[in-house]
């Protein structure tokens, strides 16, 4: 499923020095950013998403309850379509965080 923790952002362009694992408002340097540019700062950045691990390929129909998200489609007994379901969890994610 396409849950909130399986999409990560490429924030090269926002942060051209790199920035520092355990002080995300310092650079590699250890030195405090005096400005933190935004996405739409730099043109827009690009999302990756990760963790296959429930895909699947050209199966149209599926079960299971497994998955972060809770959704209406997910069933154990009636089939439901994989990408209808991805669709829905990134709308949910873009409502509730993006929005």
């Amino acid at each position: 499923d396409c849950a909130f923790g399986k999409i990560m952002m490429d924030a090269l362009a926002l942060f051209p020095t790199q920035w520092h694992p355990q002080f995300p408002h310092c650079d590699i340097q250890n030195q405090t950013y005096k400005h933190i540019k935004s996405r739409t700062d730099v043109g827009g950045v690009r999302y990756y998403f990760i963790d296959f691990d429930l895909s699947t390929k050209g199966e149209v129909q599926v079960t299971g309850l497994a998955g972060l998200e809770d959704s209406p489609e997910l069933s154990d007994r009636v089939p439901y379509n994989p990408y209808k379901l991805d669709v829905y969890i990134l709308g949910k994610m873009y409502h509730s965080i993006i929005l």
